[in-house]
């Protein structure tokens, strides 16, 4: 059976460097979702998964917030594929919002 995208994520963090806040908004994004798509095989995501994650994070969230979000899950997806834990980047072109200006 396939590994679901939290079970990968575990292994991502444990394999990390990343600092703690940095784990815990990378959690939330995952938890996110999984909310929004169900649990499901890492391998089994779309373009069109992560294409309507992005639609659905920029509500009620700055742009920075949601790229925030946007590129840890960027990271974590480029490491899946980098190790061909999946076939394609389902972040292959997905773009960041505009920054805002603070």
């Amino acid at each position: 059976m396939e590994q679901s995208v939290n079970e990968r994520l575990r292994e991502y963090q444990e394999r990390s460097n990343h600092r703690e806040s940095t784990d815990e908004i990378l959690d939330r994004a995952v938890r996110w979702f999984v909310e929004l798509h169900g649990t499901m095989p890492a391998a089994v995501v779309t373009f069109g998964h992560v294409d309507d994650f992005r639609s659905w994070l920029i509500k009620g969230r700055s742009a920075n917030s949601a790229n925030t979000y946007l590129s840890l899950l960027k990271a974590f997806f480029g490491w899946m594929f980098k190790r061909r834990y999946i076939e394609n980047d389902p972040f292959n072109g997905v773009n960041l919002f505009p920054a805002t200006e603070s």
